[in-house]
């Protein structure tokens, strides 16, 4: 399903990989919760570890070798690009990242930007 969904979309994704069990991961989420509901030009999802389907997609992406939380941006097929990696930072910094990656990208007519 990540690989239809994300992968294989036109479209800019931006998903977060978490762990309810994980202290960073909870001071991170009021961050997050907030970035998802500013951006409107990117996709986004979150994907849980503690289930044992998101834990096969993080373990399958490499992700967990970067720590958690973690922000991916997809905006190439099939690759991507760590925004945030084990780490908290601010709302303003992955803003920065998001949008330094995402400039000179084309978007639809849905508004939403499309991989390269």
């Amino acid at each position: 399903m990540f690989k239809e969904q994300v992968l294989e979309d036109d479209s800019v994704w931006v998903v977060e990989f978490y762990s309810s069990m994980c202290g960073s991961c909870k001071e991170f989420s009021p961050v997050w919760d907030s970035l998802n509901s500013k951006i409107k030009s990117l996709k986004t999802g979150k994907i849980n570890i503690d289930d044992k389907d998101g834990l096969a997609v993080a373990q399958k992406l490499g992700v967990l070798d970067e720590g958690i939380p973690n922000v991916q941006l997809y905006a190439s097929k099939g690759t991507s690009v760590s925004i945030v990696k084990g780490e908290v930072v601010s709302e303003k910094t992955v803003m920065r990242e998001l949008k330094s990656r995402v400039r000179g990208l084309s978007r639809s007519d849905d508004g939403f930007y499309m991989k390269a």
